[in-house]
């Protein structure tokens, strides 16, 4: 029998708080959501962040797995004139060897380093790269599960969790059907960044706030990129880097980013449809075709995209039973399901030919034993 029990509680027990900014747009005690095309500046927006907190006396913690900390990260931190003691990077050890941070697996492990280090700011880069195989980033309550545990988290330390993702190549002006996976991404965030080209001159970023649960939207930002050389010091070359400059407000709001985005590096539609059937229909598992599309939905992608891309990846559509569902799989999952007779029907025939004596005397002994019934 279950030992859960549900309470109701009153809500003149529950004391107000006022929600305190680490930044506009990125609350402490919550998740934030950046997102963004690839290469654009995402990562090095929470770099400027950390550096920002570093100076302000704080400590950021930063879990990557796409830059190089020697190459890259410490560079740009550098630049952002960051007090290094202060910033500090998240490293996983499984057995003694390094592996890279699991969501949820991981969270209380990421939690003991910010209580540690007294954190005010935790950034997730890129979010994709921290989620183990089984969490589907396409289903909306799989994804919800995985973040759940960093929101109880941001709560519990009052940091602010700033989550990294790119945008996905839907047509769609609504920034919360372009976050990357399932809509249950940004909607466990209790606010959401996008970064951009600035629509007026590509060498500029525009960072706009488009989700807030916690109060209005802030202005947007407009950034320009630096490029920085750092002089060589206590052993390290000479390198060069770039950083953002703060140049005031912005006009363009998420939407309107949207409108004018088009870059040579996005996944077309179709390729991200692919994305998800693979995912969705992978591990050798058949999955029913209202399922299938209902997820599609949930994830932005039309059912004219779906179907192109079930026909790109030959996925094979079957149905059970005369008045049965149908099922959609993978190409590789019903080959490999289809080989198994062949191959059984090979160790039959050879097990035959080496015993083809022994058969005989068999067939031989039955047929005789018809005979005297």
């Amino acid at each position: 029998m279950s030992d859960r029990r549900g309470f109701a509680i009153p809500a003149s027990e529950i004391h107000r708080e006022r929600v305190e900014w680490l930044e506009p747009g990125i609350p402490l005690g919550a998740t934030t959501l950046l997102v963004g095309d690839p290469g654009l500046g995402k990562s090095l927006l929470t770099h400027t962040l950390a550096a920002s907190v570093s100076r302000a006396a704080g400590h950021a913690l930063i879990a990557t797995a796409e830059d190089s900390l020697s190459a890259t990260v410490r560079p740009r931190l550098e630049a952002a004139e960051a007090d290094l003691e202060r910033v500090s990077f998240v490293e996983i050890l499984s057995e003694g060897f390094p592996d890279g941070m699991r969501l949820p697996d991981d969270v209380a492990e990421l939690e003991r380093l910010a209580e540690e280090r007294e954190a005010t700011l935790v950034v997730v880069d890129p979010l994709m790269a921290h989620l183990p195989s089984e969490v589907n980033s396409w289903r909306d309550q799989s994804i919800r599960l995985a973040l759940s545990p960093l929101r109880s988290m941001a709560e519990r330390r009052r940091c602010a969790i700033v989550i990294v993702a790119h945008l996905n190549k839907s047509h769609s002006a609504d920034p919360l059907r372009r976050a990357g996976g399932s809509v249950g991404l940004p909607g466990a965030a209790r606010s959401a960044l996008l970064l951009a080209r600035d629509p007026d001159d590509e060498n500029r970023r525009v960072v706009a706030h488009w989700k807030s649960n916690m109060s209005a939207l802030a202005p947007s930002v407009l950034y320009g990129l630096e490029a920085i050389s750092l002089p060589a010091m206590n052993g390290d070359p000479d390198v060069e880097t770039v950083r953002l400059v703060n140049l005031g407000r912005s006009d363009h709001d998420g939407e309107t980013l949207l409108t004018d985005r088009d870059g040579p590096e996005e996944r077309s539609a179709l390729e991200e449809a692919m994305a998800f059937l693979r995912k969705e229909l992978g591990g050798e598992r058949q999955v029913a075709t209202k399922t299938v599309q209902k997820h599609a939905g949930e994830a932005g992608i039309s059912l004219r995209t779906l179907d192109r891309a079930k026909a790109k990846l030959r996925v094979k559509a079957e149905k059970h039973g005369f008045e049965g569902a149908w099922t959609w799989a993978l190409p590789e999952e019903r080959q490999s399901r289809e080989e198994r007779q062949p191959e059984a029907a090979r160790l039959l025939e050879s097990t035959k030919s080496a015993n083809k004596d022994y058969i005989g005397a068999v067939a031989a002994l039955g047929a005789e034993e018809l005979r005297w019934r």
